[in-house]
């Protein structure tokens, strides 16, 4: 299972692999036979961004995580704001949070669950954005809610929280519940910075901007990064799919392939 678009090419006739660590240490590399693209699935709105894959062969001792259907069905609401965390390969985290460089390992961050429908109907599990907390107005939240309906104070962030990185998508995400238990609620497609204000967003990007140009006299002086506030509503909200909006799609898949390896 993984992002939609991290198969959807803009040419055919692509053969790829793919890679699982194992908790023993293994890592087992295979091929993908085929994969499947959700019917829905649309690029520009970032509407059911879901994909899964048939590997040639199956890996021993790899069972996979078992789907939480609990979201993306009806509408919920949230007494209490979730913890949930996100799993995925992702760019490292530099000095500065938009400075990036690939290293090639998996990392985890955590937030709360916000609300899991979009503005425009589509199934999606977003969440509280980074450093900010959010305040009912009219004590409701719901899946869904007009935009009105909440405000945002600064924060400080939460224990592991950090902005979803580039690479992430296709990645897990996971639902922490009262037991301790992780359900696996959702599939990770990206962030969105839907809800930023202008101002933030200004900051967002032309701070990194600025800082690279810093760069041609840092050769000459001992000039620090520059770096994003950390007390203002940053804005930038990751995104999942829930599985259970596409519950009947997964699992009919499932079995198909499931059959193809002769598994029962």
């Amino acid at each position: 299972m993984t992002a939609a678009h991290c198969v959807v090419l803009d040419y055919a006739d692509v053969t790829f692999t793919v890679s699982f660590t194992l908790n023993d240490g293994r890592v087992e590399i295979r091929d993908v036979e085929r994969f499947e693209v959700y019917s829905q699935y649309d690029p520009q709105r970032k509407a059911y961004d879901i994909a899964l894959l048939k590997l040639k062969e199956s890996i021993f001792g790899l069972h996979g995580l078992v789907p939480c259907f609990h979201y993306g069905k009806v509408e919920k609401r949230l007494s209490e704001l979730p913890e949930v965390i996100f799993v995925g390969y992702c760019d490292a985290y530099s000095e500065t949070d938009y400075l990036l460089f690939s290293d090639g390992k998996r990392r985890a961050s955590k937030s709360r669950l916000f609300w899991d429908y979009g503005n425009q109907g589509e199934p999606g599990i977003f969440t509280v954005p980074c450093r900010a907390n959010i305040i009912e107005q009219n004590y409701i939240i719901l899946n869904y809610f007009p935009y009105k309906a909440v405000m945002t104070v600064a924060r400080p962030p939460m224990g592991y929280e950090l902005g979803v990185k580039s690479g992430m998508s296709g990645g897990a995400v996971f639902e922490e519940s009262v037991e301790g238990d992780l359900r696996f609620i959702a599939v990770l497609f990206g962030d969105t910075k839907e809800r930023m204000s202008r101002y933030n967003r200004c900051l967002y990007e032309l701070i990194p901007v600025a800082d690279s140009w810093l760069d041609c006299f840092r050769y000459c002086f001992d000039i620090p990064h520059l770096r994003r506030p950390t007390k203002i509503y940053e804005g930038k909200v990751a995104c999942g799919l829930p599985l259970g909006a596409v519950e009947d799609w997964l699992e009919g898949w499932r079995r198909e392939f499931d059959g193809g390896l002769g598994i029962v």
